[in-house]
């Protein structure tokens, strides 16, 4: 068993300093692997501000809209702004029966 182990330890000996430096590249993944992690973590974060922003300028724009919409309604009264938009509705259509 004692000459076994002795002929084994040379090669362990010989197989030691690949090994250390596979564990050195797995470390230095593991490490570029956090990083990247972070500023995907980063860039979400940012990414999720950004919609928050563009979703509360949808809602303000929307409510702008609505908000003239009603003005029109009440300024033109409801018959004679249904009958504009008829009028433009029907003047569409008949530009592309005609085309």
């Amino acid at each position: 068993i004692q000459n076994h182990l002795e002929e084994i330890k040379p090669k362990n000996q010989k197989k030691l300093p690949s090994l250390e430096s596979i564990v050195k590249i797995f470390e230095i993944k593991s490490r570029n692997a956090s990083d990247h992690v972070g500023r995907l973590e980063d860039k979400e974060n940012e990414m999720k501000q950004e919609y928050k922003r563009l979703h509360d300028r949808y809602c303000e724009l929307f409510k702008v809209h609505c908000d003239y919409m009603e003005r029109t309604k009440i300024l033109y009264g409801t018959d004679r702004l249904d009958q504009t938009t008829t009028n433009a509705h029907t003047s569409s259509q008949s530009r592309f029966v005609f085309s």
